[in-house]
């Protein structure tokens, strides 16, 4: 399941509104928005879901938040041009792997990320970069 598909699910349900009222208020079909809250279908348009968040009344952080889940959620994504061959090896290995990693080795990858590699000495950064 993506991000915005259990975003989306629960918003909608906080707001106390079954699938067929929401549909109904966005004039989709309940399958499409099933199909949105499984992570079947990608997040949809910025003008979608801008009439998603009026329709469950978000306020602006709300909305801020469903926006954002919806970028994580897509599945394409860009590797920035001046990537590194080891940066794209790196990249492809973990698309290869998405769905099958622990969440010990998430919180391992997600730890190394977060490392600020100006801060690291000298001799290490070198022999990592």
């Amino acid at each position: 399941m993506s991000p915005f598909a259990d975003h989306l699910f629960q918003l909608r349900r906080s707001r106390g509104l079954r699938q067929k009222d929401l549909a109904n208020l966005l004039g989709i079909g309940t399958s499409y928005l099933c199909a949105l809250e499984t992570g079947r279908k990608e997040p949809p348009s910025e003008q979608q879901l801008a009439r998603m968040a009026k329709a469950m009344a978000l306020d602006q952080s709300e909305y801020a938040a469903f926006v954002e889940v919806a970028n994580l959620s897509r599945r394409n994504l860009e590797i920035p041009i001046d990537a590194s061959v080891d940066e794209y090896q790196i990249a492809h290995a973990l698309i290869r792997r998405m769905g099958e990693l622990t969440c010990e080795q998430v919180a391992a990858i997600s730890m190394i990320l977060k490392i600020d590699a100006k801060r690291l000495p000298v001799q290490l950064y070198r022999e990592t970069a």
